[in-house]
């Protein structure tokens, strides 16, 4: 459940945002996140997702039930099928992994043939200067601290690790010059088999 864990005390953080609050009560029904325990306003949301350490707390004290159904719906909320990925592997571990393994999936669509550049692979991303006059990553800063510096990836061998959330993250480290990320993974080879009937026959395939 680990995965679940890493990808939450990223995704509520950004509710002590009051834009990123008013974002989730306008896509998100308010009786889902009642029936979870987060509150429906801006300003309790605010305080309750204040500061790191307090969404590091909170996170832990989460029962296995609770963890699944509320990384589902932040999922949902970002759109950005991050549960499914998180679901659909047995085994997750933490590495430190050298910048230069990391691989990118694309962030921004509009900026789709810079992601694209040497397949993906983050230490050339941050080389090109066009990244840079596009927001978000205009208004990068050195020095920024990262409040919760891990990311999550699929391993596709020993040197491709392939980043589905962290990305901005990821990109404003390596901009700092940190040579090494925290990730927390999965082996591409560990996809989970399930059973899909249908039509009356039955037949396994990897989701």
């Amino acid at each position: 459940m680990n995965q679940f864990r890493i990808y939450l005390k990223s995704e509520l953080r950004k509710l002590g945002n009051e834009g990123d609050a008013n974002d989730l009560l306008g896509k998100v029904e308010k009786t889902k996140l009642a029936a979870l325990g987060i509150p429906t306003d801006v300003c309790t949301l605010n305080n309750l997702f204040c500061s790191q350490k307090v969404v590091n707390d909170y996170v832990q004290g989460l029962a296995d039930n609770t963890l699944r159904e509320l990384t589902q719906l932040c999922s949902e909320w970002r759109k950005n099928n991050v549960y499914d990925k998180l679901d659909n592997y047995f085994d997750w571990q933490e590495a430190t992994v050298e910048v230069s393994r990391i691989f990118v999936q694309q962030a921004e669509s509009h900026l789709a043939e810079i992601f694209k550049c040497d397949s993906g692979k983050l230490s050339s991303i941050v080389l090109n200067p066009e990244l840079w006059r596009n927001r978000p990553y205009s208004e990068y800063r050195h020095g920024t601290i990262i409040e919760f510096p891990t990311c999550i990836a699929i391993r596709h061998d020993s040197d491709k690790y392939k980043l589905f959330d962290g990305i901005h993250r990821a990109i404003q480290m390596a901009y700092q010059g940190i040579k090494s990320i925290n990730l927390c993974y999965a082996d591409i080879s560990d996809k989970r088999d399930r059973e899909v009937t249908g039509g009356g026959n039955r037949e396994r395939v990897l989701i």
